[in-house]
């Protein structure tokens, strides 16, 4: 398999995984999200709540902004639930008890209270313990108990004293849910949100209390007979901002496209021509003697002037000598040093340029005596 094939099957390889992993991400997806948060398929979330308030008749919105930028849309006939927040702005308190106080009804966790934020709600606010009632039975007849027996909980989380409300479900001198007014509203605080979550919803009666939770009485008044309320999860409280563009897809998405541009990537470069040949098998060895002799033959030939072909050979082979015999290039020197060497006959063609057959043979001779005296002079060295 060459290497062309090779990068197209990782590709189509990588191709396939993707697919394989978006295709279950899709079908079965993984749990996430932040605890109580009405998007959170994990145990600690609300997911599972917010469907079945769907199920149920309840028209369910979520809403990504903050609470003082969702005021203008909040309105005296809806339900929200801001559970799972530890802290808001004095901006976000003042819109939620604008809401309360025109009608609405609100319904929050214990964190907030830990904070001591339920404080700018209410004057009289209830006290907070992390005693958890593992069971909860009514405390006080009202229509959000109504029909409700038993709701458990797993999760720290009491009040121990209702404060300026009263307490609807708890155990003992301990509450779990407690209800004040405000205005015209209503704010049902719950100690903890574990019934709802998605690990114990169904639990017991704890289906039927958030359902309970979600239906203000307003409704009936307007005559509302065809749904049981209108429920707004505030999810900003989450971290969930408003998103546009490639922001608003889900995590899943952005990696599968991700890991798509990567296989795409793969592909063209196994496309892609290579860059030189293939590795040779052996060695490439130097061309022959005798096709260099030709290849200057031929050279020479071509110039159809021997003198001027040979005067660079003639003139380094003077060089070569003068420097064998420690002389100057002059012709005097050289025929001297010819007769030491034993080529006195020959060293006339150093010293004319060719100008027929036997100089250019002599010169030759000459030549070649001279590069393997030089050469053994260097190599002494």
């Amino acid at each position: 398999m060459n290497g062309r094939k090779l990068a197209l099957g990782l590709a189509v390889a990588a191709a396939s995984l993707v697919a394989l992993v978006l295709g279950a991400r899709l079908l079965a997806g993984n749990p996430s999200g932040p605890p109580e948060s009405s998007y959170a398929t994990t145990p600690q979330g609300v997911a599972a709540y917010a469907e079945l308030l769907a199920r149920a008749g309840v028209r369910v919105e979520r809403v990504r902004e903050s609470p003082a930028q969702a005021q203008a849309d909040l309105r005296p006939i809806e339900t929200v639930f801001a559970l799972g927040a530890t802290a808001l702005s004095r901006a976000d308190a003042k819109a939620l008890r604008s809401f309360v106080e025109e009608g609405g009804r609100l319904v929050v966790s214990g964190k907030l209270a830990r904070k001591g934020w339920i404080a700018a709600l209410l004057d009289s606010p209830p006290s907070w313990s992390s005693e958890r009632l593992p069971v909860s039975r009514p405390l006080a007849s009202s229509e959000t108990t109504a029909g409700i027996s038993r709701v458990e909980s797993a999760s720290p989380g009491s009040w121990t004293s209702p404060g300026g409300g009263r307490a609807l479900l708890g155990s003992g001198d301990r509450s779990l849910l407690v209800e004040a007014t405000r205005g015209r509203g209503t704010i049902d605080l719950l100690a903890t949100a574990s019934p709802l979550t998605n690990e114990l919803l169904a639990k017991a009666d704890n289906a039927a209390l958030g359902v309970r939770l979600a239906g203000p009485p307003q409704l009936r008044e307007l005559g509302k007979t065809d749904t049981l309320g209108l429920a707004v999860f505030l999810e900003g409280i989450h971290g969930y901002a408003p998103a546009s563009g490639l922001a608003a897809l889900p995590d899943r998405f952005r990696w599968a496209f991700a890991l798509f541009a990567l296989a795409a990537a793969v592909f063209v470069a196994a496309r892609f021509r290579r860059l030189g040949p293939p590795e040779l098998a052996a060695r490439p060895l130097p061309p022959a003697r005798i096709e260099y002799v030709e290849s200057i033959a031929r050279s020479v030939a071509l110039t159809r002037d021997r003198a001027d072909a040979l005067e660079p050979l003639r003139l380094a082979s003077r060089k070569q000598l003068a420097t064998v015999g420690g002389v100057a290039d002059e012709d005097e020197a050289l025929r001297g040093t010819a007769r030491e060497l034993g080529f006195e006959r020959d060293v006339g063609s150093l010293l004319v340029p060719a100008g027929d057959d036997a100089s250019v043979l002599a010169l030759g001779r000459t030549a070649a005596k001279i590069r393997r005296m030089h050469g053994g002079r260097r190599a002494g060295e």
